[in-house]
C-alpha cells in the first residue's frame, strides 16, 4: 500500500474510534500483573518457594477414597501444583518385597498406555517411610457399579433417558480402553464395573491394573509376563475359564470378562453365582449363562459369543466385539421397528389359524401391509436382518394360507410368486388349487354359455320377424288360394310350390338376420325345425303321386308332418310350443275324419298355421323391464349444538 494511502486509511480509523483509540496502547508494567503478583520476578519467586516446599509436605493427605486388597486409596491435594490428586500406597502390615514389586509393576503398566479412557499415573515416587506410592489423577466423580443399575442417577447425574444405551456406551469406551491396552500387549484380566470410573461430565476410565500381565517379553523386567503367572487371579463373579484354571491368558481372555458386564448390564448381576463356592466353580468352567427374555436378542447373541468356554470361540478382539455393539446401536431402530412387524405377523397367523368368511379379507391386508412395511423399514436400516427377512417369509405364508382358506388361489399364488425359494409343499398346495379353480372358471363359463345359449330374451326380434313373416304368409297364402281357384276346376298350384317358396323365403331371412338368429340354440332350433318341416312337405309332395296318394290325403298328411315338427320342437326348444303341435294335431285328425276337398284342406292349414304363428309370438313376445326397487335412503338432521342428533 502506498504511504500516503495508508496514513489516510489510519486517520481515517483513528477518527472512527474516537475517544476509545488509547486503549489500543498497551503498557509494558502492565504485562504479567495477575492475582496480585505484580512482576514476572514475583511469579517466579513464588514458584520456586512451592517447589522447594515439596519434600515430606509434597501432599497432603486428606481422606480416604477406597481400600483393596493389598493397597490404600488416599485423597491429597499436590503442593508444587495445587491440585487435588489420589495416592495409592501399600498398606503398611502387607508390605512386603513381593507387594511393593506388584504395586510398580501396576504403576509401570499404567504409565505405558495413555489413552483417555485409561486413569493417567503423574508419578511414582518413594513417601517419607521409604515406601512406594503412585500419584494419580483424582476423577470426580461415581464408580460404575454404583450407577449400572439405577437409572433415575443416571438421568440425573449424566442427563441420560436410556439405562441401557447409556452403559453400552459406557462398556464402548472401556472396550476402547482394553483394546488399546492390547495393541501394547497388556490383558487387564480384573474388569468389571467396580474398577470403571465414570466422571463428573460423563469421563470412562479404567482402573486397577494390578493384575495385569504382559504377553511380550519385557527387557527391563518392568511388566509382569502372562506365561509367568501360575495363580488364580480376578473376581469370582465375572472369572473366565483360563482364569480359574490357570490357563493360557490371552486377549480373549479380557473380551470374556467384557462379555460379563454385558451380561451384568441386560440382568442386573455378574453371571457367576451360586449358593456355594462349587456352584460359582461350576459357572465359570461351563461358562453357559442364559440372558432373560425380555434382554435384546443381538446383544444376547453377543453375551453368548463372548463368553464361550473355548477363546478361540470368542470375538477375536475387544475391538470386535465394541464393533459388534455399535452395530446393535445403529440396528436399534430396525430391531424395534420388527419387533412391531412381529405383532403384526403374530396377529396375522392367529387370523390364519381361523381365517372366517372373505368378509375378513379387508382386515387381513391391513394387517398384512403394515407388517410387510415394517419388515422392510427395518431391512433398510440393516439389510442383513435375517429375522426381517425370515418375518416376509413368514406374512406372505400367512396370507397366501389365508387366500387359500377363503377360495382365492389366484390371489394366494401372486403371493406366493413374491418369495424366491417357497415352500415346497404350499407351493404344490397352491397349484392344486390354481388348476382346480381354472376346472371350475371353466365349467361355469360353459355353463353362463349355455345358460346364454338357452337365453329366450337373445336374439327374440329376428326369431319374431321370423315367425311372424312366414306365420302370416302361410295364413294367408292357402286361404287366398281356396278363395281363388274354382273347386269345379280343381286348378290348384302345385303342392311342391308352397314348400320351396317357403324355403327360398327361410333362407332370405336367415341370411338377412343370419348374426342373430345363428346367436342362441332356440334361434337356430326355431330355424332348423321350419327347414326341417319344409324339407318333409317337399317330399311328401314330391312322392304323393308315385304312391298313388290323391292331394286331400296329401294335404292332409302335411299337417300331420307339421304337427310331428312343431312336437318335437316342444321337447328340444320350448314346452310352450305344445299348444302350437296340438293346433297341427288337432287340424290333422279333423281333415283326416272331414275334409273332402282340397278347398277344406286349406283352410284347415291357414287355421293351424295361424295358431301356431300365434303360439309362436305369444311366448316370445317382449316383456317390459322388471321396475327397479326403490330404494329409501334415511336422512340424518345436523347435530345439534350440543354435540347430539335431533331425535
Amino acid at each position: 500500500m502506498e504511504a500516503a494511502k495508508l496514513e489516510k486509511t489510519v486517520a481515517k480509523c483513528l477518527e472512527t474510534l474516537g475517544k476509545d483509540a488509547p486503549t489500543l496502547l498497551l503498557r509494558r508494567e502492565t504485562l504479567g500483573r495477575s492475582s496480585g503478583v505484580h512482576t514476572v520476578a514475583d511469579q517466579v519467586d513464588r514458584a520456586v518457594a512451592l517447589l522447594q516446599a515439596a519434600g515430606p509436605d509434597a501432599f497432603k493427605i486428606e481422606g480416604t477414597l477406597g481400600e483393596g486388597g493389598m493397597g490404600i486409596v488416599h485423597v491429597a491435594t499436590q503442593a508444587s501444583l495445587g491440585r487435588r490428586v489420589a495416592l495409592k500406597k501399600l498398606r503398611p502390615a502387607l508390605r512386603t518385597n513381593e507387594t511393593t514389586l506388584k504395586l510398580l509393576r501396576e504403576a509401570w503398566v499404567i504409565g505405558s498406555l495413555e489413552h483417555p479412557n485409561i486413569l493417567p499415573i503423574h508419578d511414582v515416587r518413594l513417601d517419607e517411610e521409604g515406601a512406594p506410592e503412585m500419584v494419580l489423577k483424582r476423577i470426580e466423580g461415581v464408580a460404575w457399579c454404583d450407577v449400572i443399575s439405577d437409572p433415575g442417577i443416571v438421568k440425573k447425574r449424566f442427563g441420560a433417558g436410556d439405562l441401557l444405551e447409556h452403559n453400552i456406551d459406557v462398556l464402548q469406551q472401556v472396550c476402547r480402553a482394553v483394546h488399546f491396552a492390547h495393541s501394547r500387549g497388556i490383558v487387564h484380566r480384573d474388569l468389571k464395573p467396580s474398577n470403571v470410573m465414570i466422571g463428573m461430565h460423563g469421563e470412562v476410565y479404567l482402573l486397577d491394573w494390578g493384575i495385569a500381565v504382559s504377553l511380550r517379553d519385557d527387557p527391563d523386567g518392568r511388566m509382569p509376563l502372562a506365561t509367568g503367572s501360575s495363580e488364580v487371579v480376578g473376581t469370582p463373579g465375572y472369572m473366565a475359564p483360563e482364569l480359574l484354571q490357570c490357563g493360557e491368558v490371552t486377549e480373549r481372555t479380557d473380551v470374556y470378562l467384557l462379555g460379563a458386564i454385558l451380561y451384568e448390564i441386560l440382568t442386573g448381576e455378574p453371571p457367576h453365582k451360586g449358593e456355594t463356592p462349587r456352584d460359582v466353580v461350576v459357572s465359570v468352567i461351563v461358562s453357559s449363562p442364559s440372558t432373560p427374555n425380555g434382554a435384546p436378542a443381538e446383544l444376547a447373541a453377543i453375551v453368548q459369543r463372548a463368553m464361550q468356554p473355548d477363546p478361540r470361540d470368542r470375538f477375536a478382539s475387544a475391538e470386535e466385539l465394541r464393533l459388534a455393539l455399535d452395530g446393535y446401536r445403529k440396528h436399534k431402530n430396525a430391531v424395534r421397528l420388527a419387533e412391531e412387524a412381529n405383532r403384526r405377523l403374530d396377529a396375522l397367523v392367529a387370523l390364519s389359524r381361523d381365517p372366517g368368511t372373505v368378509s375378513r379379507r379387508a382386515q387381513a391386508y391391513g394387517i398384512y401391509g403394515g407388517c410387510c412395511f415394517g419388515f422392510r423399514e427395518a431391512l433398510a436400516i440393516w439389510p442383513d436382518y435375517a429375522l426381517a427377512r425370515q418375518g416376509i417369509v413368514r406374512a406372505v405364508e400367512a396370507m397366501v394360507e389365508l387366500e387359500l382358506a377363503w377360495g382365492e388361489p389366484t390371489a394366494a399364488s401372486e403371493l406366493l410368486a413374491e418369495l424366491t425359494d417357497p415352500p415346497e409343499e404350499l407351493a404344490l398346495r397352491v397349484d392344486e388349487a390354481v388348476m382346480a379353480s381354472l376346472r371350475e372358471r371353466e365349467r361355469i363359463a360353459s355353463l353362463v354359455k349355455l345358460g346364454e345359449d338357452r337365453d329366450a330374451k337373445r336374439g327374440a326380434r329376428a326369431r319374431r320377424i321370423l315367425v311372424g313373416a312366414l306365420g302370416l304368409s302361410w295364413t294367408i297364402a292357402p286361404t287366398a288360394t281356396a278363395l281363388t281357384v274354382d273347386p269345379q276346376k280343381s286348378d290348384y298350384p302345385p303342392m311342391l310350390l308352397a314348400p320351396i317358396v317357403t324355403l327360398a323365403m327361410l333362407i332370405g331371412l336367415t341370411l338377412w338376420r343370419r348374426e342373430e338368429l345363428q346367436k342362441t340354440a332356440i334361434n337356430r332350433g326355431v330355424v332348423a325345425t321350419i327347414a326341417v318341416g319344409l324339407i318333409a312337405q317337399t317330399a311328401l309332395a314330391a312322392s304323393s303321386p308315385l304312391m298313388g296318394v290323391n292331394e286331400v290325403q296329401s294335404r292332409t298328411y302335411i299337417l300331420l308332418v307339421w304337427a310331428v315338427a312343431i312336437g318335437s320342437a316342444a321337447f328340444t326348444i320350448d314346452r310352450r310350443l305344445f299348444w302350437g303341435a296340438a293346433a297341427a294335431l288337432a287340424g290333422f285328425i279333423i281333415s283326416a275324419a272331414y275334409a273332402t276337398s282340397v278347398a277344406h284342406l286349406l283352410y284347415a292349414m291357414s287355421a293351424m298355421y295361424f295358431l301356431v304363428s300365434l303360439n309362436a309370438l305369444a311366448i316370445w313376445r317382449p316383456r317390459a323391464p322388471a321396475p327397479k326397487p326403490l330404494v329409501v335412503t334415511s336422512v340424518r338432521p345436523p347435530p345439534s349444538a350440543s354435540g347430539r342428533s335431533s331425535p
